[in-house]
């Protein structure tokens, strides 16, 4: 039977996200548990001897197409390795979209292996690529305009200036930043901010240390020079910087002869066709057919 989880199941929850997902998601998880478990639902099936699944989602607004839209974000998808292939992540996901379907038009998932949910609706809109880069694709010496003061009111207008590219995407607010830096801060990250002679803000950038190499987790820019400037200064004394994007940033168009590797990508699932239909004023026959109607890219990366 399907149960929810308090705050008693946390830390074998925990466990068992961290088991089961990459090193890269592993920062996110224990952040969630430590910070957001009480914010959002977590469900989890069991046995006499341990919990051997569990699924979780949040609730988070949408900006689609000229409207703003509460959907819901599904994670945090783990099985027990002695307990895959009996049907428990089929059963989880069936009584969370069940739920989800009576509240939210529009459900997402981020997936490293999409066929797993094709079967229960999901549809892929969007991908996350890296791109791996050095000293001498960033060839920027100019880095005046940069500043490590992080400033929340100034992340959110960039964001939302950035956005405006898009059709599809989180809204991000002030309590969305606190929680963002908060969580970077504590993980041993560092941001970094970009502004004009005018004191005018152009874009922020937000990287690891990871032995040799840097990775740049998110960068928001307003134009490609702001771009190479963030990368360059997060670079520092290192040889190797990785960028992660989505894939409807071509920032490969700035760095030639670099080939883009997809991570992940974030799949889709309409809840409701006719009140989609209704809402939009639309007919159509598919996720892909009403994501391929939007007049401009999508942008779908939740980061807390």
């Amino acid at each position: 039977m399907v149960e929810i989880a308090t705050e008693k199941e946390k830390e074998e929850l925990l466990l068992l996200n961290v088991q089961n997902h990459p090193a890269k998601d592993q920062v996110f998880f224990e952040q969630y548990f430590q910070d957001q478990f009480s914010r959002n639902k977590t469900y989890f099936l069991e046995n006499d001897t341990r919990i051997y699944a569990t699924m979780s989602f949040q609730e988070h607004p949408l900006r689609f197409q000229d409207k703003v839209l509460l959907c819901s974000y599904v994670f945090g998808v783990a099985t027990h390795v002695d307990y895959r292939n009996q049907g428990a992540m089929s059963e989880l996901m069936h009584y969370v979209l069940d739920e989800c379907s009576q509240n939210y038009l529009l459900t997402f998932i981020e997936a490293y292996n999409p066929k797993i949910y094709e079967k229960y609706g999901f549809r892929t809109v969007s991908y996350r690529k890296k791109l791996h880069l050095s000293q001498k694709d960033i060839r920027i010496k100019d880095l005046k305009g940069i500043s490590t003061h992080v400033d929340i009111d100034v992340m959110v207008y960039l964001y939302q200036e950035f956005a405006k590219r898009f059709d599809c995407y989180y809204i991000r607010d002030r309590e969305y930043y606190l929680r963002y830096v908060e969580a970077i801060e504590k993980n041993g990250g560092a941001i970094c901010m970009c502004y004009d002679e005018e004191n005018q803000p152009l874009g922020y950038a937000v990287s690891y240390e990871k032995g040799d190499v840097i990775e740049v987790d998110e960068v928001i820019y307003l134009d490609s020079h702001t771009l190479s400037k963030l990368l360059r200064y997060s670079l520092q004394d290192k040889e190797n910087i990785i960028v992660e994007v989505s894939s409807n940033e071509r920032i490969e168009k700035i760095y030639k002869n670099i080939v883009p590797r997809t991570t992940s990508c974030v799949m889709a699932r309409i809840n409701n066709v006719p009140l989609y239909e209704k809402l939009y004023d639309v007919k159509i026959r598919s996720v892909d057919e009403a994501f391929y109607k939007l007049k401009k890219p999508v942008l779908l990366d939740e980061k807390c």
